[in-house]
């Protein structure tokens, strides 16, 4: 019984060590913030500059501290610093923190600034009107049938208020117009080839601390490929190898690049049977129906190779036996476009192949 006794007690001490652990991290976490907001707010000024010949102040910000404006500026101040202290870079320093501020969801936020002469130094203050910041409060989409709004929507939530970016998602218009790229490039890949992104509407509540985004989409047809056509140089043989990739590709979405995709693919398989010269071109056509599509390859072989002989120039410090162990590829042999490249690969994978020399 008393052994019983002591594993309890033991077990419950345990449970409030652990307890007191977690408590401490919590505590140091939300002093690590509160300073962390100090510094941003300005409330705590880090270390003095040089002395210059000049001053910077900033009036009027409270979300964003003196040393973030700074750094959002760095180098446009920096050329105010270098080069005779321009009225031009503090003009482009000022917008710079204005995009600082609209990062952070600030949509309103002005900054202004004036240079003048004070007691003979130069003061160039900057004059911020932050304004309220923006919370993106609806998303409205229109004209999508492919993609419910669930599928859309997660595009957007990118920057979020709060403790962790745990709070209500920020207006930020460069996210936006982000979101809707990724947006269209999401429709192109499921075969969408003329679908069109509108133009983002937006509109805020009376005291502009939430926004409203409208968008409308244009879908338009789907493409899908239908059949993919062989032409040339086609044996039996290789129209077996090629019906491989001729059934990945039929009912799957048409965009461009899939023609880039088959020709790499094509030019591998002959590559592989020795045909290193194949000319591949692809062609497209519509097929019996709207957003069918028939894809056409082209094949000239050209010559079918045999290794002959393979040179080894510039070994010094390598053995040609050594090169000649490690290629795949040998004399007599049939090229083959596999061989090449992990010959290639093995060679560039084996450090003793390279040794590093300073550059004249």
């Amino acid at each position: 019984m008393f052994s019983i006794l002591n594993k309890k007690n033991s077990g419950r001490v345990e449970s409030l060590r652990f307890l007191r652990l977690i408590r401490l991290v919590l505590v140091m976490l939300a002093v690590i913030i509160w300073l962390q907001q100090q510094v941003t707010a300005g409330e705590i000024e880090p270390a003095k500059d040089d002395q210059k010949p000049y001053r910077i102040v900033f009036q009027g910000n409270h979300a964003l501290g003196t040393t973030t404006l700074k750094k959002a500026a760095v180098e446009e101040l920096t050329a105010f610093d270098k080069q005779g202290q321009r009225r031009s870079d503090v003009d482009d320093a000022a917008f710079q923190m204005e995009l600082a501020y609209r990062q952070k969801g600030y949509v309103f936020a002005t900054v202004d600034y004036q240079i003048e002469q004070i007691e003979g130094a130069l003061v160039v203050t900057f004059v911020i009107d932050e304004g309220p910041r923006v919370i993106l409060q609806k998303i409205e989409i229109t004209g999508n049938t492919a993609f419910d709004l669930q599928k859309l929507l997660p595009f957007f939530e990118e920057d979020k208020s709060g403790l962790f970016g745990q709070g209500e998602l920020l207006f930020i218009k460069s996210n936006i117009e982000s979101a809707l790229s990724q947006i269209g490039d999401l429709y192109i890949s499921q075969g969408y080839r003329q679908a069109a992104i509108g133009d983002p509407q937006y509109s805020f509540s009376d005291d502009r601390t939430r926004a409203t985004v409208t968008v409308h989409i244009e879908e338009g047809i789907r493409y899908v490929i239908d059949d993919v056509l062989f032409r040339g140089d086609v044996t039996a043989k290789e129209r077996e190898l090629l019906e491989k990739p001729r059934q990945e590709l039929i009912g799957k979405p048409y965009f461009r690049r899939r023609r880039l995709i088959l020709q790499s693919r094509l030019i591998e398989i002959y590559g592989n049977r020795g045909y290193p010269n194949v000319v591949v071109n692809i062609q497209e056509q519509q097929g019996a129906e709207p957003g069918r599509v028939v894809l056409t390859a082209e094949i000239i072989q050209g010559p079918r190779i045999t290794i002959s002989e393979i040179i080894v120039r510039g070994n010094e410090r390598t053995s040609e036996k050594f090169i000649r162990n490690r290629l795949r590829l040998k004399p007599g042999g049939r090229f083959k476009l596999k061989w090449q490249q992990k010959s290639f690969q093995e060679s560039l994978q084996d450090r003793t192949f390279f040794q590093s020399r300073p550059v004249p």
